[in-house]
């Protein structure tokens, strides 16, 4: 898998996970919705900006788009999850 099918593989389940629909995402990230669904599908690459601003409505730090996904447990990188922000529950 190349970095762009990545990138929007993590965009999409993590769209998912907050129950938030493709146009709502574009529109908060103020992008065009069918540039959001080509970057989704892998066909086009973001740049660095619209990463942040993707980022931003996602409530992740944008290194989090660049990740592999864990197939095992999708999950563990979902806004909230304390696995995907590098914390501990003690804390």
């Amino acid at each position: 898998m190349n970095l762009r099918d990545r990138v929007g593989q993590n965009i999409q389940e993590l769209r998912r996970s907050l129950g938030i629909s493709q146009e709502d995402l574009a529109l908060r990230a103020r992008i065009n919705r069918g540039y959001m669904g080509k970057v989704e599908n892998g066909k086009y690459s973001v740049s660095l900006d619209i990463l942040e601003k993707i980022s931003l409505v996602l409530q992740v730090d944008p290194s989090v788009l660049l990740r592999p996904r864990d197939t095992q447990n999708p999950a563990s990188e979902c806004p909230g999850n304390s696995a995907s922000l590098g914390q501990n529950s003690s804390s």
